[in-house]
């Protein structure tokens, strides 16, 4: 069972699940059910749709999505939670969107939460400070969150994981040596 949390367009999730339908030979099992989770409306919509474009028929029934704010509305537990959260410190989002991205600021600011309020001194680590123990809560034994960051806080959230009760904790480095990426087991 997969989770995609913060969704987005389904990227995550879709290339996924076709990347492992697709290799045979890849040492994962064969993904059972795919949950595409946003706390956006408009974001799951996209996703919906996407998923419409680049899946066959008999795979379509393996896709559920949730429209909830991390795991608020999730009862279920999965085997891999693959996570890109807002992690842009909330005085530095609004700037990025300056050269034309077609993103939310919600999808971008990691300090920002649904009610519209913001944590300013969060350094894009308040909504993976929530993020990562409900992860933990929602994993089987033996499961694993892979979780996008940015490099200024990739080991902050890393520790995160560890305080969490993860273990086999590692954060992986992007195609430009930055690191991005935080892979953390669950017992």
């Amino acid at each position: 069972k997969l989770c995609d949390m913060c969704t987005g367009s389904g990227c995550v999730g879709l290339s996924v699940f076709l990347a492992v339908k697709e290799n045979p030979q890849t040492d994962l099992c064969k993904i059972e059910s795919v949950c595409l989770a946003d706390i956006s409306e408009a974001a799951l919509e996209i996703a919906k749709l996407n998923a419409e474009r680049l899946l066959h028929d008999e795979d379509k029934a393996r896709f559920s999505f949730i429209k909830t704010d991390l795991f608020a509305g999730i009862t279920d537990t999965f085997d891999l939670i693959c996570a890109n959260p807002p992690y842009i410190p909330h005085n530095e989002a609004a700037a990025l969107l300056e050269d034309g991205r077609n993103e939310p600021l919600l999808a971008l600011d990691g300090d920002a939460h649904a009610d519209g309020t913001v944590s300013e001194s969060g350094g894009g680590l308040s909504v993976i400070r929530r993020l990562v123990p409900a992860a933990f809560k929602r994993l089987n034994s033996g499961g694993t969150l892979l979780m996008e960051c940015g490099e200024y806080n990739a080991q902050k959230a890393a520790d995160l994981c560890r305080a969490a009760g993860f273990n086999s904790v590692q954060v992986h480095t992007d195609f430009a040596g930055q690191l991005r990426l935080v892979e953390a087991q669950k017992a």
